[in-house]
């Protein structure tokens, strides 16, 4: 099935809340198939870490690292900018 939806989490120190906002998203009931865009903010907690070990768990999470503090204005343009999407729709959300 074609992704049809991108969500794209932008991400900075958010090891106490992101996996409970990627779970959230990651568990909906659609009849359509997600893919989950984590763009991490060069956190400096354990986001990063968090993140990865998620994507290498599930086949629908991608995550964009950046190298430098971006904000979250580039940080939702970024994937969408870099092509890192497939889907025909894109949905925000935020881990906070």
């Amino acid at each position: 099935m074609a992704v049809v939806v991108s969500v794209i989490v932008p991400a900075h120190n958010e090891e106490r809340k992101i996996t409970r906002a990627i779970e959230s998203i990651r568990l909906q009931q659609t009849s359509f198939e997600v893919e989950i865009i984590v763009v991490n903010d060069e956190s400096t907690d354990n986001t990063k870490a968090i993140v990865d070990t998620l994507a290498t768990e599930h086949d629908n999470i991608i995550v964009v690292h950046h190298d430098n503090v971006c904000g979250k204005c580039y940080s939702v343009s970024s994937p969408i900018s870099m092509g890192h999407f497939s889907a025909r729709f894109l949905e925000l959300a935020g881990a906070c």
